[in-house]
């Protein structure tokens, strides 16, 4: 009889996530040790370059702990069936350059390939603004960094506001955003929500 109850649970359980697929939800302090893994799979240029910000003897866990303790970031997760198959972050920043106030700044959206084409990178996109509007009201710009020629990207964030652009790759930006990157843009989203 015990074993005709799990039975159930577990088929429950997984036609539960088939029918409304992964949840996007908060990271929490326990998600970190997954959710650094999935980051390093996913893009080992970004871990590198998060690692050169580590303190002496610093984890990637902690140093992701470190900024959604604080209150300056958070991260938001699709999970399915207890796997992160998705994740976006959001962090308050400081200027960058001349160009561009403390403001809200978009990074790491990541889906996996089995879970793209679902809405999934708009959903965990939404979640990082509401939270951005409800937690740092003071800011009225949202940034982010997009490749040139990334058509899929551009027309997500498109399609939730991004409607303002400059390249990293000329003088100018260089001049007004204090940083040069060929090959990538900054889209910018006025209201944050």
């Amino acid at each position: 009889m015990r074993r005709a109850w799990i039975a159930a649970a577990v088929l429950a359980r997984s036609v539960a996530g088939l029918l409304f697929g992964p949840r996007i939800r908060r990271a929490n302090v326990d998600d970190l040790d997954a959710l650094a893994e999935l980051r390093l799979e996913a893009s080992p240029f970004a871990v590198g370059a998060a690692s050169a910000r580590r303190k002496n003897g610093e984890s990637l866990r902690d140093l992701f702990c470190r900024g959604l303790e604080s209150g300056d970031a958070a991260c938001f997760l699709a999970v399915d069936r207890d796997q992160i198959v998705g994740y976006c972050d959001i962090a308050r920043r400081q200027p960058l350059g001349r160009g561009l106030g403390k403001h809200a700044y978009l990074k790491n959206l990541q889906v996996l390939d089995a879970y793209r084409q679902r809405g999934l990178g708009e959903k965990l996109v939404r979640a990082c603004l509401a939270h951005a509007a409800a937690e740092h009201a003071d800011l009225e710009v949202v940034a982010l960094e997009v490749d040139d020629g990334n058509g899929p990207a551009e027309r997500l964030y498109e399609r939730v506001g991004f409607d303002e652009r400059a390249s990293l790759g000329s003088a100018a930006s260089l001049w007004r955003y204090s940083t040069f990157f060929l090959g990538r843009s900054l889209m910018f989203k006025q209201n944050v929500l």
